[in-house]
């Protein structure tokens, strides 16, 4: 079983949230640094990554992969479906704003 955790709305660019994923399946294993990115009708998410410049170009290694592309496509439609799930939570229950602290009397 997959679990979001700790997922943030960021929306900074195309990036629009980053979270945590969980695999309780896998005793727990937890890899943090994940992204979920939409641009025009596309969404995407990327595992955590290390950029590096090649031919001129941004590029970026995904640190957590599966042997084949099939497998690891499966696994991120999964990880998107439940991203998307968790921010429409977000949009339409948002989190109670922070009450402002008034001025301290010293």
């Amino acid at each position: 079983m997959i679990e979001i955790l700790k997922l943030k709305i960021v929306n900074a660019g195309a990036k629009v949230a980053s979270f945590a994923v969980r695999r309780n399946d896998w005793k727990g294993f937890t890899l943090d640094g994940w992204s979920y990115f939409e641009s025009g009708d596309k969404s995407w998410v990327m595992a955590p990554n290390i950029q590096y410049e090649a031919d001129g170009k941004k590029k970026y290694y995904e640190l957590a992969f599966y042997p084949t592309r099939d497998a690891m496509d499966a696994y991120k439609a999964k990880i998107k479906e439940l991203v998307q799930e968790g921010i429409a939570k977000m949009r339409v229950n948002p989190p109670a704003p922070k009450e402002e602290q008034g001025e301290l009397p010293f």
